[in-house]
């Protein structure tokens, strides 16, 4: 599974966990921007700008966006996004804030699993 499998409500739940990381070091490198671009790139321009400004409005806090990720149950879409924020977080050095964005999610996951 790749994110393009990803439903628009789930591509809404990554994009704003992916807010989440990147926002986590206070830097948005250019490292971060091309990786995000290349996630861009792989969903389709006009779909990620769609997913985007629907995440921009409908998820507007870290509770929030914490809330729809508790809300993914499937294991292959849980990996999936876990991996895109992986990839994102690790384009530059990963820091240990953006490391525990991560692990919460992985922490909550395995609580609901």
């Amino acid at each position: 599974m790749t994110l393009t499998d990803l439903n628009d409500d789930e591509l809404i739940t990554f994009i704003s966990l992916a807010r989440i990381v990147i926002r986590a070091d206070l830097e948005f490198s250019e490292d971060e921007e091309d990786a995000l671009e290349a996630l861009g790139e792989q969903i389709g321009a006009t779909r990620w700008r769609s997913v985007i400004s629907r995440a921009t409005s409908e998820v507007k806090s870290r509770d929030a966006a914490m809330a729809a990720a508790a809300k993914i149950s499937m294991p292959e879409t849980r990996r999936t996004i876990l991996d895109g924020l992986t990839q994102l977080a690790t384009a530059d050095v990963m820091v240990p804030a953006e490391q525990a964005v991560l692990d919460h999610l992985t922490k909550m996951w395995r609580q609901t699993s």
